[in-house]
C-alpha cells in the first residue's frame, strides 16, 4: 500500500517571478535555511534579486572571497528559497524580502495539512501561502505495495504584502 507524504517536504513556486517585474519594495531574497533539511518555499533565480544575493553571499562569506564568488554563481543557477521553518516547531517562520530576514508566526491554519500554507505575519509583514498542485516523486525500487515516498514538492501561490503594497506571485 502507498503511504501519504510526509509532514515535511519542499516547496517550489514556479514561474512567475522569472518574467513578472519585480515590485521594488518587496523582493523575495535568499533565507538562510539553516542546517536541517528543512521544508522552504523558493522561487526561480531572477536578475533582479542579484543585489540582495550580493548581500546574502557577503554577510555568509565575509572573509572569503572565493566563497563569495561560488555562491554568487550557485545563486544564478538555483531555485532561491526565501520561506522556511529552519526545521523548527512550527512557532517561528523565517522570511527574507529585500536581504533582510523576518521572523513570521502562524495566524492561520494550514491548508492540506502542507507545512508552510497558511497565513504569517511579523516585522510589519502578512504572507499568504497556498498549495495548487502536489508533484511526487518515490522510489521505483520498492514493491507497489510497500512504496515509499522520498519526496514531494508543491506549486504554490504567494501573497507578499507590507503596508499598501501587494505582490503576488
Amino acid at each position: 500500500m502507498a503511504r501519504s507524504l510526509p509532514a515535511r517536504f519542499a516547496f517550489l513556486v514556479f514561474g512567475a517571478l522569472v518574467s513578472a517585474p519585480v515590485a521594488a519594495g518587496l523582493v523575495p531574497s535568499q533565507v538562510n535555511i539553516g542546517d536541517c533539511v528543512a521544508d522552504q518555499v523558493s522561487i526561480p533565480y531572477a536578475s533582479e534579486r542579484k543585489p540582495f544575493d550580493e548581500q546574502y553571499c557577503r554577510r555568509w562569506n565575509a572573509t572569503d572571497v572565493a566563497a563569495v564568488a561560488v555562491c554568487l554563481h550557485n545563486s544564478s543557477l538555483n531555485d532561491t528559497p526565501f520561506f522556511t521553518d529552519r526545521c523548527g516547531d512550527g512557532t517561528e517562520f523565517f522570511l527574507a524580502v529585500n536581504g533582510v530576514e523576518h521572523v513570521l508566526q502562524r495566524v492561520g491554519p494550514k491548508w492540506l495539512d502542507v507545512n508552510l500554507s497558511g497565513r504569517f505575519a511579523g516585522d510589519g509583514l502578512e504572507l499568504e501561502v497556498l498549495p495548487l498542485r502536489q508533484w511526487v516523486e518515490s522510489s521505483g525500487d520498492a514493491p507497489a505495495d510497500d512504496e515509499e515516498v522520498e519526496s514531494g514538492s508543491w506549486s504554490v501561490q504567494v501573497t507578499l504584502r507590507q503596508g499598501s503594497e501587494s505582490r503576488t506571485f
